[in-house]
């Protein structure tokens, strides 16, 4: 049985019962599967599935925003000196078009608790993990051939790609052009911590990044990846509208 008691973790009562969930479902995971990577790819991968709704509720309303695109640059024209009747009048229009405008951060503030205290609980194991996984001699220790920090970056700057839109779509808005210059930092982030970080942290972090990639395809299809892949088959996701 792997030890998870947590190095440094959060004091806070709340904190540490929540921390005690996760380490219990990941300790059962161990327990059932005798293999603390395993174990890490199942967790990840159920905690990804539970925070699927978030994650859906927070693309209906982006693609909702993404409506009223050519209505709120309207009356950006229109109050272009009068910033105060503008913010009045862009959250009359997000009321009656029943949108929240804050949903598309909302699930992330609410999976940062997860993935902290997931990330605790893995840092746990990888710190008393010596059992290797796959071609890992063990998870205590960088990925000696750095396949996994290198997964993570791929699957990253695929799933962003595939979460712009197509060049030949929908022209990009400002809030998108920021999201195509982070495609490009982001996943040089990851390979950076990764090729650093314990086998178990950068297993963690290629997991996740291989199945956000799955969900956003399902979500967009492939998005701005066809500007780089052209081959890759038109589907109604990225169709522009008639």
């Amino acid at each position: 049985m792997v030890d998870l008691e947590l190095y440094g973790a959060v004091t806070l009562p709340v904190w540490g019962q929540f921390v005690d969930i996760l380490r219990a479902v990941l300790t059962l995971l161990i327990s059932l599967t005798g293999s603390p990577g395993l174990a890490i790819v199942l967790f990840t991968v159920a905690l990804r599935a539970l925070l699927v709704p978030l994650t859906l509720y927070s693309h209906r309303a982006n693609q909702g925003m993404q409506t009223l695109r050519p209505k709120i640059e309207k009356l950006q024209r229109r109050y272009r000196h009068d910033q105060q009747k503008l913010s009045v009048e862009t959250m009359r229009l997000y009321r009656e078009n029943r949108i929240n405008p804050y949903a598309t951060i909302l699930p992330a503030l609410i999976q940062l608790p997860l993935l902290i205290g997931l990330y605790q609980n893995i840092t746990a194991v990888a710190a008393t993990g010596m059992q290797g996984f796959l071609w890992l001699p063990s998870l205590a220790h960088a990925d000696p051939w750095h396949l996994l920090p290198l997964l993570a970056a791929l699957f990253q700057l695929v799933q962003a790609r595939m979460a712009l839109p197509s060049a030949q779509a929908l022209p990009l808005d400002a809030q998108q052009q920021l999201m195509r210059q982070l495609t490009q930092v982001l996943p040089l982030t990851a390979l950076a911590f990764g090729w650093v970080a314990a086998a178990g942290l950068a297993l963690y972090w290629a997991t996740q990044a291989a199945f956000g990639a799955t969900q956003q395809y399902f979500l967009t299809g492939w998005g701005a990846l066809r500007d780089w892949f052209p081959i890759l088959p038109e589907d109604r996701h990225t169709s522009p509208p008639a």
